[in-house]
């Protein structure tokens, strides 16, 4: 319990931590070519796995209703995901985040 108390009002980490890689993805347009390139991966194969299984297993709603809908779920869930990230950070260091959505090129 003393060790949260200690990183509750600090905006530093602990001097023990250190710096393992720096990412730019502003600068490194290679990493941001392949983090890109990853998540278009990862959407394509979840996309064509649920056509491919026919998910859902039971629709009146055409594909593209559905598939449009699971999208925009999903970047719902992401989005209360990163203010809940934003929440407990705002409670541990007393600091109000900033949310921004941004085209990562």
């Amino acid at each position: 319990m003393g060790d949260q108390a200690s990183l509750r009002d600090t905006t530093k980490l602990p001097s023990t931590y250190r710096e393992h890689r720096m990412v730019d993805l502003k600068k490194d347009k290679k990493f941001a070519g392949a983090v890109q390139g990853l998540f278009v991966l990862v959407t394509l194969v979840a996309v064509g796995a649920a056509l491919l299984l026919e998910l859902p297993l039971e629709t009146s709603w055409s594909s593209i209703l559905t598939i449009s809908v699971t999208l925009f779920a999903c970047l719902i869930y992401m989005a209360v995901h990163e203010m809940t990230h934003g929440v407990v950070l705002q409670m541990l260091t007393k600091v109000k985040p900033s949310y921004a959505v941004r085209s990562p090129s």
